[in-house]
C-alpha cells in the first residue's frame, strides 16, 4: 500500500472566496478577505495557504496565479467570483453586491496548520467551513461575511447578530479569536464597548473578542478584561483590506497557550505598525 503524501506545513491557512471588485472608475480588481490577509502573511514571511472559492474572471486567475506563487492553495471552482461595486458615499465606502458562485465547499486541504482563519465576505462558508472546519487546533474567523444583508443589485447593509442561525452561532463559539469591525458591528450600536458586549453575549466567554477600526485603534475583549490597544502610525488614501492584513498579522506564530492582555497588546501593535507598511506600499 503506497505511504500516504506528507501533510504541507502551515503557519496560517485562509478560507473563504476571492472577488471581482468593481472600482468607481470602472476598472475591476480582485480582491477579498483570503487575498488581502493571505498576502499579509505571505510579505511577513509566513508559510500560508488558501484555501477558496474562484471563478474563471481574468482578475480572478491572476490573484490566483499570484497566490500559487506564494504559498500553498486549494481553488475550488465557481461558476463566477463574489462580486462587488464600490461606490464613494458619504465620506465613506459604499457596496453593491453583484453576485456570488454560492457556498465554498471543498475536500480538507492536506496541510498541517498552525492556525486556520475563516474570512468569507458573502455567507460562502456555512456550518462546516468550506469542508476545513478541523484544519487546525487553534481557529479564528473574521465576521464580516456572516454579518451582511446581499441582495443582487442591492447595497450591503450590516445584520444583528441576532440574525445569525443557531449552527453557525455554534460554530463560532467554538473559535479562539473573532474579529469584526465596527462597521460590521454598527447594528449593535455605535462604540465598540456595546459591540463588544453584544459579541460576548452571542457567542460566549471562550474566544478572544477583537473589534477594529480601519486603520485606526482596535479593542480587545479577552480573559475578563476591556482594553484599547492605540495605532501609533496612520496611513493616508485607502484603507481597503487593512482589518484582513490587521487579523493575519495578528494570529502570527507565536502565540502562547493563554494568551494575556500584555501579549495581545504587544502582538496587535506589531500587526498595526505592519498594516501601515503594507499600505504605505500601495498594499
Amino acid at each position: 500500500m503506497p505511504r500516504d503524501r506528507p501533510l504541507t506545513p502551515l503557519d496560517l491557512l485562509v478560507v473563504g472566496g476571492l472577488t471581482v471588485d468593481r472600482l468607481p472608475d470602472g476598472s475591476s480588481v480582485a480582491g477579498g478577505s483570503v487575498l488581502h490577509a493571505s498576502r499579509a502573511a505571505a510579505r511577513a514571511g509566513h508559510r500560508v495557504g488558501v484555501v477558496a472559492s474562484v471563478g474563471p474572471e481574468p482578475e480572478a486567475a491572476g490573484a490566483l496565479a499570484e497566490l500559487r506563487a506564494t504559498g500553498f492553495v486549494v481553488a475550488q471552482p465557481a461558476d463566477r467570483s463574489i462580486a462587488f461595486e464600490h461606490r464613494s458615499a458619504g465620506g465613506g465606502r459604499q457596496l453593491r453586491f453583484l453576485g456570488s458562485g454560492g457556498a465554498l465547499r471543498s475536500p480538507p486541504a492536506p496541510v498541517a496548520a498552525r492556525l486556520v482563519l475563516f474570512a468569507p465576505v458573502a455567507g460562502e462558508l456555512g456550518p462546516d467551513l468550506g469542508g476545513q472546519r478541523d484544519a487546525a487546533e487553534r481557529r479564528a474567523a473574521i465576521l464580516q461575511g456572516w454579518l451582511r444583508r446581499l441582495a443582487v443589485g442591492e447595497v450591503v447593509t450590516p445584520l444583528p447578530l441576532s440574525r445569525l442561525d443557531p449552527a453557525r452561532r455554534r460554530v463560532l463559539a467554538d473559535m479562539d479569536v473573532l474579529i469584526a469591525s465596527r462597521e460590521d458591528l454598527v447594528a449593535e450600536g455605535d462604540e465598540p464597548g456595546s459591540q463588544l458586549d453584544a459579541l460576548r453575549a452571542a457567542f460566549g466567554p471562550r474566544a478572544v473578542l477583537v473589534v477594529t477600526d480601519a486603520t485606526n485603534d482596535a479593542w480587545f475583549d479577552a480573559a475578563g478584561e476591556r482594553w484599547q490597544v492605540p495605532v501609533r502610525r496612520r496611513v493616508e488614501g485607502s484603507s481597503v483590506g487593512a482589518g484582513d492584513m490587521f487579523a493575519a498579522l495578528l494570529l502570527a506564530p507565536g502565540w502562547p497557550a493563554a494568551a494575556d492582555r500584555a501579549f495581545l497588546s504587544w502582538r496587535a501593535d506589531q500587526a498595526m505598525s505592519g498594516v501601515a507598511d503594507l499600505l504605505a506600499r500601495g498594499g
